[in-house]
């Protein structure tokens, strides 16, 4: 990397960093770290971090005397029992090699990082290329990743080094962040959208990660999630987006969905249909068919195409492409966020209005484009409930929530017939079918109740139009 980066004047540093967090993690639940860092040669300094993805919170002071708890800034920051209970958790040794020099328009500095975390005797090994941006456009940072990512197969990560120490004493941890934004009713357009959209890619390359390390299909299936959730801000926010970059970033995500469908389904297949009723070798052909599609998805975020899908969005959203170049998109872009949400909810409500009808007489596609649009609705209402009176919005999302997920218990019935079909399941063909076909018909039974609901929710004020 180094030999690939131009300029001279190749500096090197040991560095230790002892990493502090409550024997429980609230300082990792929070997305926040403390470390005591030591510099041979120099003198200790402590680092409090907030946050996730590129831009993150970050204070540093010197600590001569060794870790400070009672620092000004630092308490007000933590409060006393949150203090209290720090204790030292891990520990990250790192050889670091480090050049700045400019690059096109910008002055940036490239660091190689190689080394372990480390608690008793558990490792966990580090290798990290860290790019910072010093003077200059964020434009020529990523054209210089991009070229780099050429150099070599690296992958854009969120991990932090006090994720990677979380990773080591965590079986696949959970990186899922609220997914309420504290938007304000003098919030930008232009800011909403980049923070919803950076929060969505930040979630999603975080979960490919845990899901590549660990290969649980809770990772997987929080992946997909994060995925739909961005496809859903780009739809709401379309008509200020850049036409051509919008396009290509939703081909992206549709990839990415398309590739990772085929583990999901055999999950949620083996979640519904094997337990102890059902034959004991349906089990193991089921838990080998998504052993194998499991390592076919997980080769899937190993490849170059993956690499470059995440390189691309974040430097689309980082470098503000996205934005729409029409002088419409501009104008409303400067405007304030809580007039676009709520017509944006309004046409979505009106969405779902048009296409929903009797849902004990809609066919499993319409039944699932109902879902779709109640899913659509649903992820904007949690991005922009903040903007609307405080609770109001809750008691819809339940509904929204219990609705999509009863709709998409159906959609995963009709899904599994067609999985039967692909499994070649022989002898076992008949009793998983009749599996399927009881839990279908015990979910037909649930249908008028289901209706009722959604026609009970459709027919109130909805909580942005008061």
């Amino acid at each position: 990397m180094l030999a690939v980066a131009p300029g001279t004047g190749l500096e090197t540093r040991a560095l230790t960093s002892t990493y502090f967090d409550t024997p429980d993690g609230a300082l990792s639940r929070r997305h926040m770290s403390l470390r005591l860092r030591e510099d041979f040669g120099g003198v200790p300094v402590q680092t409090f971090k907030c946050g996730q993805g590129l831009s993150r919170q970050e204070l540093e002071w010197s600590a001569p005397g060794g870790l400070n708890l009672k620092h000004a800034e630092l308490r007000v920051l933590l409060k006393a029992p949150l203090r209290k209970a720090l204790v030292p958790v891990f520990k990250v040794t790192i050889h670091r090699r480090q050049r700045t020099f400019d690059y096109k328009g910008a002055r940036i500095e490239l660091a190689l990082d190689q080394g372990e975390v480390c608690k008793g005797d558990q490792r966990r090994p580090i290798c990290e290329v860290e790019l910072e941006l010093k003077a200059g456009s964020r434009a020529d940072l990523f054209d210089l990743a991009q070229v780099l990512s050429k150099a070599a197969p690296l992958r854009l990560s969120f991990l932090g080094k006090a994720s990677q120490g979380q990773m080591l004493l965590q079986h696949a941890p959970s990186f899922s962040q609220d997914t309420s934004l504290a938007l304000t009713r003098d919030t930008l357009l232009v800011d909403a959208f980049q923070t919803l959209a950076h929060r969505a890619i930040v979630d999603l390359a975080l979960h490919a990660e845990a899901y590549s390390e660990f290969g649980e299909p809770r990772a997987l299936h929080a992946l997909r999630v994060s995925t739909r959730r961005l496809k859903s801000y780009l739809a709401t926010f379309d008509r200020l987006l850049d036409e051509t970059g919008a396009k290509r970033v939703r081909q992206h995500l549709n990839w990415l969905l398309k590739v990772s469908a085929e583990a999901r389904n055999i999950d949620v297949f083996a979640q519904t249909y094997l337990h102890a009723q059902s034959p004991a070798d349906l089990a193991t052909v089921v838990m080998a068919a998504g052993a194998a599609a499991h390592a076919r998805t997980r080769g899937v975020l190993a490849s170059a195409r993956f690499r470059g899908l995440l390189l691309d969005i974040v430097s689309w959203l980082e470098t503000h492409a996205w934005r729409g170049r029409t002088d419409r998109a501009n104008r409303a872009l400067g405007g304030k966020i809580k007039r676009f949400a709520r017509k944006s909810l309004s046409r979505r409500l009106e969405s779902l209005t048009r296409r929903t009808g009797n849902l004990r007489t809609l066919d499993p596609e319409a039944r699932h484009e109902v879902r779709l649009k109640i899913k659509r609705l649903r992820y904007a209402l949690e991005a922009f409930a903040s903007l609307f009176a405080s609770g109001d919005s809750a008691p819809y999302l339940r509904s929204l929530r219990a609705i999509q997920s009863y709709l998409g218990d159906l959609n995963d019935s009709a899904t599994a017939e067609h999985l039967v079909d692909s499994l070649n399941l022989g002898d076992l063909e008949v009793p998983a079918r009749r599996l399927v076909r009881d839990t279908a018909s015990s979910l037909e039974q649930r249908v008028a109740a289901s209706n009722r609901q959604l026609k009970r929710l459709l027919g109130q004020t909805p909580p942005w139009a008061t």
